[in-house]
């Protein structure tokens, strides 16, 4: 292990993030780079670096699909116990525009450097195995309703991911309890917009 992944490997969240984009080598990033980057820290790292993206809502169309099935697969692999994540090749060689990445770090930052003051390791329990593998299957669930077509739908089970990752990168049970709230929350959301939509199906086809 080099230096440079060494002090990755050590460090804090927004410390891994500003390494990352400071580093960035060319206008579009592939998966690949991402994943080769911040492998040092594994699942934690890769879920909150897919994740993030869908909390800044940009003009940015199948933004959603291109994080989600990222977000999808490591959460199977972390679920079935992998120790080093993969991807298949058509993930890997998907890009993300680095402008974006760069104007979503800049709006991120300030809020995750507030957040990590109140991050500590804590309940250790809830971030070790075997509750990582629960973590791992709530992940799941939340990558597949990312996928919905839903407007925004991707934002609340984005947010829960990253309560997530960073409770394993931390080691800070608190954080899994808010993910489970972030949720749960996420879950009366888009259940609402769907009976929503369907009632008003119904109502449609019950009128013509």
């Amino acid at each position: 292990m080099n230096t440079e992944n060494n002090h990755l490997y050590n460090a804090r969240v927004s410390e891994v993030l500003q390494t990352l984009i400071q580093n960035l080598p060319q206008d579009e990033i592939s998966i690949r780079y991402l994943h080769d980057q911040l492998s040092r820290r594994v699942y934690g790292s890769l879920l909150l670096i897919f994740a993030l993206p869908n909390l800044i809502p940009l003009p940015l169309p199948g933004l959603s699909t291109v994080t989600g099935f990222p977000l999808l697969i490591l959460s199977i692999q972390l679920m079935l116990g992998k120790k080093t994540p993969w991807f298949p090749k058509t993930v890997l060689n998907q890009t993300i525009k680095k402008e974006h990445l760069e104007k979503i770090h800049t709006k991120i930052r300030p809020y995750l450097l507030k957040l990590e003051r109140f991050v500590i390791p804590r309940y250790f329990w809830l971030t070790q195995p075997p509750a990582d593998r629960m973590i791992a299957c709530i992940c799941v669930f939340l990558s597949f309703l990312m996928l919905l077509p839903i407007i925004f739908g991707n934002l609340l089970p984005a947010l829960a991911i990253c309560f997530f990752a960073i409770a394993i990168l931390e080691r800070d049970g608190v954080f899994v309890l808010i993910g489970l709230a972030c949720t749960i929350v996420s879950l009366f959301v888009i259940g609402f917009f769907l009976s929503a939509l369907l009632a008003a199906g119904l109502h449609l086809i019950g009128y013509y």
